[in-house]
């Protein structure tokens, strides 16, 4: 039996609405298709699992069946979950997945109900708690779906090691390779950029920096840009391959590659970002220019970005840039306006980094043997940040003793925020995408998904 004309009719009458923001009309479509799958999975997967055929071939045929209608069961309770968080009911979604996962009679699909609890706990009610509660019931190690790795590691982030963030990172490459849905949808590119500069990033992290090169390399070899990026899907793929370019020419110290990347970040349109999408692509643009030693015009970059978003890693970022061009009036008073008593974690060192800059430009000896003494208290458990730390100290100590003849404490390697990035959708809780908090990547994600639907076949 093929899906019937309703079937197709109830996907299609979604789209209208959700492109006009009518989402509690979208979101009464997408319920009514949602009973009618679950009634078809009744209907016919469900006897035809019971029926224990005993063919390979009768075995295979349901473990198919099962697996789309899986995906196509998330998809809709997905949609769902959109609509109602667009709606500002974020609340009513767990009962709504609670409910699903109890009525869909899949045993596979309790997983996905999992993940997708945990995803719009995180989301429409930033409980970033409620999301490891939940997550915390799954062996991610051996599982199947990469979204749902990949919002693990968002989530549990600071609390990962270096290996287990690499061994997971690794297990959503492979799954990613695999994924015929992100294929049709042009995420794949984007997905392994991003996760490859995660790996190298953890690799950094364990002192590994051979296999943080080979894994950039591997990931950009013979990829170049889209020259037209007018979807999200193609801006992601430029962004993350700009990103992975400029981490592996830090890595290199290759002026070619920071130039591909500023050139590729340069290219990218700012026109459907929101402020904090725009913020992070100034952040971006200004790294970049960092390790090119533009410190004056990485400066701007990340001035421009403080006006969008204020935050601590940018004017962190701004200072360090404002001191090693030299304008130490500015790079003081913006380090002034970050309270170093409630620096968030991690963000330790590129204070200290920036201080140590404004200290030596300045000839403040001091200062400088006080920042000594404080970064050998500084526990980095990580090597490559450990060595940092180690380098840092002893050009100040060098400058403190003869300043005239001391070397410039070379900028931190540490991307922050790095590792903060979920790839699903865009940027929605931290920093994803950079693309800013934008939940109109999940509806254009999934209109494309509504025009050709899963529907059930026999």
């Amino acid at each position: 039996m093929s899906a019937t004309a309703t079937d197709e009719h109830l996907w299609e009458r979604a789209v209208a609405p959700m492109r006009a923001g009518d989402f509690a009309e979208a979101a009464n479509w997408h319920r009514a298709q949602f009973v009618q799958y679950v009634q078809w999975v009744r209907q016919h997967t469900v006897p035809l699992l019971k029926g224990r055929l005993g063919s390979l071939k009768a075995m295979g045929l349901s473990q198919s069946l099962v697996a789309v209608d899986v995906d196509a069961l998330e998809s809709i309770c997905d949609s769902v979950a959109f609509c109602l968080a667009r709606q500002a009911r974020g609340a009513e979604i767990r009962q709504f997945l609670n409910h699903a996962e109890n009525i869909i009679p899949l045993r596979a699909f309790g997983p996905r109900a999992t993940y997708l609890r945990a995803l719009w706990t995180y989301l429409a009610l930033d409980d970033a708690e409620g999301a490891r509660a939940e997550l915390a019931a799954i062996e991610v190690e051996k599982s199947d779906h990469h979204e749902t790795i990949e919002l693990y590691i968002d989530v549990f982030n600071s609390t990962l090691s270096p290996r287990k963030k690499l061994l997971l990172a690794q297990r959503i490459l492979q799954l990613v390779s695999g994924d015929s849905e992100a294929r049709a949808e042009g995420r794949v590119a984007g997905l392994t950029f991003h996760y490859s500069s995660v790996c190298a990033l953890c690799y950094l992290m364990l002192g590994e920096t051979k296999n943080a090169e080979d894994v950039l390399a591997e990931a950009t070899r013979s990829k170049e840009p889209i020259a037209t990026p007018e979807s999200d899907a193609r801006i992601s793929h430029n962004l993350h391959l700009a990103r992975a370019l400029c981490l592996l020419g830090k890595l290199r110290n290759d002026q070619s590659l920071l130039v591909r990347a500023e050139s590729i970040l340069r290219s990218i349109p700012d026109a459907g970002f929101t402020a904090a999408g725009k913020a992070q692509l100034m952040m971006d643009l200004g790294r970049v220019l960092m390790d090119r030693e533009e410190y004056a015009d990485a400066a701007v970059c990340f001035t421009s970005a403080d006006g969008l978003n204020g935050d601590t890693v940018t004017k962190i970022h701004l200072a360090d840039a404002q001191a090693l061009a030299k304008q130490f009036e500015a790079a003081s008073k913006t380090l002034a306006s970050v309270p170093r008593e409630d620096l968030p974690e991690g963000l330790a060192l590129e204070y200290l980094q920036a201080a140590a800059h404004i200290a030596m430009g300045r000839n403040d000896r001091d200062t400088a043997r006080g920042l000594a003494a404080t970064l050998k208290r500084l526990d980095e458990r990580e090597p490559y940040f450990a060595q940092h730390r180690d380098r840092m100290i002893i050009a100040l100590q060098d400058f403190v003793v003869s300043p005239e003849n001391s070397i410039q404490v070379q900028p931190s390697g540490k991307m922050v925020g790095f590792l903060m990035w979920i790839n699903r959708y865009g940027e929605l809780k931290p920093n994803v995408l950079g693309l800013g908090v934008n939940l109109n990547e999940i509806l254009e994600t999934l209109i494309a998904r509504l025009s050709k639907p899963k529907v059930p076949q026999d």
